[in-house]
C-alpha cells in the first residue's frame, strides 16, 4: 500500500505501464511511465522557481495532462497544491480574478503555474501585491529531480470550494487523506487496470481531480478528459468518448446526466454504444430520481443499464467520497411522507394511496469511517429521524488551512459537521437537504431542493436551473422560487409562473409567495453545477437578475 500519492504513481507506472491519461482533442495518450517522467522534470522546474518542502503552489488547472504532471512535480517536492479555476471571460472574468486572488492570498502560495495566456489576463498589480513568482504552464524544465521521500502527514491540497470569494476557506487535505480516500473508493468500486474513466469535470474541482483522475491512477487504470466547456456546449461528446474508448466508469453531478437527457439529439443516439459503462457515479448535488429514470430510459437502446447508477455522497472536507453503495445493487429509493418529515423529522412511508417524496440512498460509509445523525443539540437520533450528517474517518480533513475558527466550528470531538441533513435507514444514508437551505413555514420545515424539483416538473421550466430561498417581507419571511424558462417554452412567462406556483403547492403543500421567471443562464451555479441560491437572491433583490415574468407582480423585499 502506498503511503503518499507520489509512491502510488511510481508503483502504478511500474505495474500498469500501458495505462494512460489523455485529454480528448489534444495530444495522444500519455502512458503512466511518461507521466511520471514528466512530473520529475516539473519538480526540477519548480525547484528552480524556489519551491521547497511545505510551500504552496498555485496551479491554474487546465484540462490537460500537463496539469497533472505539474501537480505531481509539486508533490515530489513535498509541496502542497492550490487548485485554481481557469479564468474565462464567459464565466465573469472579474469575479474569476477576485476568486483567484483570494485563494492565493489566503493560502500564501509563493509560486503560480498558469498558461501564458492566463497570466497576461491577470492584472499585474494582483500578482505583484501577492508577491508570487509566475511560471508559464509550458515551461517544464529539462532537468529531472528525484522525488523526496514524503510522509502521509504532508499537506497535499488546499482545496477551495468552486464558489469561494472574499475570504474563502481552503480545506487542508493531506497525502494520507488522499491515499485513504482513494484506497477505500477503488476497493468499494472494484476498479482494475482495465477500467477507463471518462470525465468532463474541471480539474480544479475536487470531483474532477480526485474522482476523475486520481481514482484511475490509484487503480492503475486509464482516464480520458473532456473539456468542461465543450461538454456543456455539446454533451454528446462525453457519450461519444465513452463509445470510442469503451469507457467503464465516470463521476458527475446530477446536472451532467440531465444535460444529456435534454440536449443529446435523437439522431446521435443510434451512433452510441454504452454497453461497457458499468459505473455511473452521481453526486455533489441532490440526486433526482426523475433524472436517473430519464437517462436510463433514453439511452437504454445504446446499452446503458440503469443498475450502473451509483448515487454517492461526499464533500471536500472528506477529501471527496464519504459513502458509496455497493456496485450492482441498483438504486435504492425510499418513498416517505414529506409532511411528516417536515412536521416531526421522521422519515416514514406515506399513508396508503397518499403521494410521497422520493429520496435516494447514497450508500454506506467506507470501512474504518463513520456516519452519525444528530439533532440541533448534537445528540444522536434514532434511525429514520432527520438530523445533521456528521462524518469521521481517515479521509476527513483535520481542518481548514490557516483558519482555526472555521475548523473549530466544523470539526468537534473528532466529527465533521457537514451542514447536510439526512437520515439512516437499514444502514444506508439518505440526504434530505442542507441546514442553510431549510425554509420554515407555519412551524414546518421545507427543503429548497424539494421546491426546486417540484418547479422543474412543469413542462416549460429548464431542468437543474431553479432556486428557492427566503426573503424578508412585510409580514415576515417570504418564500421565493426562481425558474429559468426553456427556449422552446410555449407558455407565456406569467402563465408559467402560475403553473410553477400551482405545482409546488400541489407537490409540496406550501404556498409560494413569489415565483420569478427568468431566461436561460440567469440562475447562477458553481463550476460543478450547484445552484448558488445566495447569489440568485442577491441578483433578484438588486435588480441584476433578468426578470421576464413574476407572480405576484410586486417585487420581493430585501
Amino acid at each position: 500500500m502506498p503511503s503518499t500519492m507520489t509512491d502510488m504513481l511510481e508503483q502504478r507506472a511500474a505495474s500498469s505501464p500501458r495505462s494512460f491519461l489523455q485529454t480528448i482533442g489534444a495530444a495522444g495518450p500519455r502512458p503512466l511511465p511518461e507521466l511520471l517522467a514528466g512530473a520529475t522534470c516539473w519538480a526540477g522546474r519548480l525547484r528552480e522557481a524556489g519551491v521547497r518542502r511545505g510551500d504552496r503552489v498555485g496551479i491554474v488547472m487546465e484540462q490537460t495532462v500537463d496539469t497533472i504532471e505539474t501537480l505531481y512535480g509539486a508533490f515530489m517536492l513535498r509541496a502542497a497544491v492550490v487548485p485554481l479555476a481557469v479564468p474565462r471571460a464567459f464565466g465573469g472574468l472579474e469575479r474569476a480574478m477576485t476568486r483567484l486572488g483570494a485563494a492565493l492570498r489566503v493560502s500564501g502560495a509563493g509560486v503560480v503555474v498558469a498558461p501564458a495566456g492566463v497570466l497576461r489576463t491577470v492584472p499585474p498589480e494582483v500578482l505583484s501585491r501577492l508577491g508570487v513568482v509566475t511560471v508559464a504552464a509550458d515551461d517544464r524544465g529539462s532537468t529531472a529531480v528525484s522525488p523526496e521521500v514524503g510522509d502521509p502527514g504532508d499537506l497535499a491540497l488546499v482545496q477551495y470550494t468552486s464558489g469561494s470569494t472574499g475570504d474563502p476557506r481552503g480545506v487542508a487535505i493531506t497525502q494520507g487523506n488522499l491515499v485513504a480516500n482513494m484506497s477505500a473508493s477503488v476497493a468499494r468500486l472494484g476498479l482494475v487496470p482495465d477500467d477507463r474513466c471518462v470525465s468532463w469535470l474541471p480539474l480544479y474541482h475536487d470531483m474532477g481531480l480526485i474522482g476523475g483522475v486520481f481514482s484511475a491512477l490509484f487503480a492503475g487504470a486509464s482516464s480520458l478528459l473532456v473539456a468542461p466547456e465543450e461538454f456543456v456546449m455539446r454533451p454528446t461528446l462525453w457519450l461519444e468518448t465513452f463509445t470510442r474508448a469503451a469507457g467503464t466508469y465516470t463521476t458527475s453531478p446530477n446536472f451532467g446526466y440531465q444535460l444529456c437527457v435534454n440536449r443529446v439529439p435523437d439522431d446521435a443516439i443510434g451512433r452510441l454504444d454504452l454497453r461497457s459503462w458499468r459505473l455511473a457515479l452521481n453526486g455533489a448535488e441532490p440526486v433526482r430520481v426523475e433524472t436517473l429514470e430519464a437517462f436510463a430510459s433514453r439511452f437504454a437502446r445504446c446499452g446503458f443499464e440503469r443498475a450502473a447508477f451509483l448515487p454517492v455522497y461526499g464533500l471536500a472536507e472528506s477529501t471527496l467520497s464519504a459513502t458509496f453503495p455497493r456496485p450492482g445493487r441498483g438504486v435504492r429509493v425510499e418513498v416517505i411522507d414529506g409532511e411528516r418529515l417536515r412536521a416531526t423529522g421522521r422519515a416514514e412511508p406515506p399513508a396508503p394511496g397518499a403521494a410521497g417524496r422520493q429520496v435516494v440512498s447514497v450508500g454506506t460509509p467506507f470501512e474504518g469511517a463513520g456516519v452519525r445523525i444528530v439533532d440541533g443539540a448534537g445528540a444522536p437520533v434514532p434511525e429514520r429521524t432527520e438530523g445533521e450528517v456528521l462524518l469521521r474517518g481517515p479521509s476527513v480533513t483535520a481542518g481548514y488551512y490557516a483558519d482555526p475558527r472555521a475548523t473549530a466550528d466544523k470539526i468537534r470531538d473528532g466529527w465533521l459537521h457537514t451542514g447536510d441533513l439526512g437520515f439512516v435507514a437499514d444502514g444506508d444514508l439518505f440526504i434530505t437537504g442542507r441546514l442553510k437551505a431549510v425554509l420554515i413555514r407555519g412551524g414546518a420545515k421545507y427543503h429548497a431542493e424539494d421546491l426546486e424539483a417540484a418547479a422543474e416538473r412543469v413542462a416549460d421550466v429548464r431542468r437543474g436551473c431553479s432556486a428557492a430561498f427566503a426573503v424578508d417581507g412585510e409580514q415576515g419571511e417570504e418564500v421565493v422560487v426562481v425558474v429559468e424558462r426553456s427556449a422552446k417554452a410555449t407558455a407565456e412567462p406569467e402563465a408559467l409562473a402560475r403553473s410553477v406556483a400551482d405545482r409546488v403547492r400541489r407537490d409540496e403543500g406550501i404556498a409560494v409567495d413569489t415565483v420569478v421567471v427568468t431566461t436561460a443562464g440567469q440562475v447562477p451555479k458553481t463550476s460543478s453545477g450547484k445552484i448558488q441560491r445566495d447569489r440568485c437572491k442577491a441578483g433578484l433583490l438588486t435588480g441584476t437578475l433578468e426578470v421576464v415574468g413574476r407572480l405576484p407582480a410586486g417585487r420581493p423585499h430585501g
